[in-house]
C-alpha cells in the first residue's frame, strides 16, 4: 500500500510538471492571434500554480515560504499585465521585483564566494551596465524604476551563481529571466521587435520553470 501510494505521488507530480509545461506552450501560442482575451490571465497563471504546487509537495520549512512569495508576488504581475499592460507596467514593474528580492534572499541563504565564479559574476555585471547604458535616456517618468529593476535582477542573477547548494536549472533559469526583461525593455523604450510578447512570456516561463525544478532538485 505505502509503494503504491508513493508511485501515485510520483504521478501526480510528473503531471504537473507536464501541464505546467503544456499550459505555458498553449499560452504563448495564444499569444500571437486573440491576446488579450477575457480571462487570458486565468490561463496565464496556470504553470505556476502547478510548480507552487509541486514547491508544497517537495520543498519544507523557509525555503518553501520564500519560493511561494516570490511565485505570488510574479503572479501578481502577470494578472496586472494581462489587465491592462500599458497602465499597470510600472504597479508590475514593482511586484515583479518584490518576487526577485524573494529569489535574491533565497539563493543567498546558502551561498559562498569561489573565485571560480568570477568570471560568471563579471559578465553579469558587464551586461547589467550594457543594457543600463542603452536605457539611460528614456523617459524619466521610468528611468529610476526600470533601473533599480534592472540592478535587483542583476543581483538575483549573481545570487543564483553564489548558491553553495547550487543547480544549473537555476543559474540558467536566472541568465533567462534577464534575458527575457530586457527584450521587454527594448521593445518597450528602444526600438519595436516583432513577436516581442511571444518571446518575452515564453522566456519568462522558461525561467520560471527551471528556477522552481532547479530549487526542487536542491531541496536538501
Amino acid at each position: 500500500m505505502r509503494i503504491e501510494n508513493i508511485n501515485k505521488n510520483s504521478i501526480f507530480k510528473k503531471l504537473l510538471f507536464i501541464l505546467s509545461i503544456f499550459s505555458a506552450l498553449l499560452f504563448v501560442a495564444l499569444l500571437p492571434g486573440v491576446h488579450p482575451y477575457r480571462f487570458s490571465y486565468l490561463l496565464k497563471l496556470v504553470p505556476l500554480l502547478c510548480l507552487g504546487t509541486l514547491v508544497a509537495l517537495e520543498v519544507k520549512g523557509t525555503r518553501r515560504f520564500l519560493i511561494f512569495l516570490a511565485l505570488i508576488f510574479c503572479m501578481i504581475g502577470d494578472v496586472l499585465l494581462d489587465l491592462d499592460r500599458s497602465r499597470n507596467f510600472q504597479l508590475a514593474l514593482v511586484t515583479f521585483l518584490t518576487g526577485h528580492v524573494f529569489y535574491i534572499i533565497i539563493f543567498l541563504m546558502n551561498s559562498k564566494f569561489d573565485k571560480k565564479q568570477l568570471p560568471y559574476l563579471v559578465a553579469i555585471v558587464l551586461y547589467t551596465i550594457i543594457v543600463g547604458y542603452f536605457l539611460k535616456d528614456i523617459s524619466q517618468d521610468f528611468l529610476i524604476p526600470v533601473m533599480a529593476y534592472l540592478a535587483v535582477i542583476s543581483i538575483m542573477t549573481i545570487s543564483a551563481f553564489l548558491m553553495k547548494d547550487y543547480s544549473w536549472y537555476i543559474r540558467i533559469g536566472a541568465l533567462v529571466f534577464m534575458f527575457s526583461d530586457t527584450v521587454i525593455a527594448i521593445n518597450k523604450f528602444l526600438t519595436p521587435i516583432p513577436y516581442s510578447t511571444v518571446f518575452n512570456i515564453g522566456l519568462y516561463f522558461t525561467a520560471q520553470i527551471l528556477i522552481i525544478t532547479g530549487l526542487i532538485r536542491t531541496k536538501r
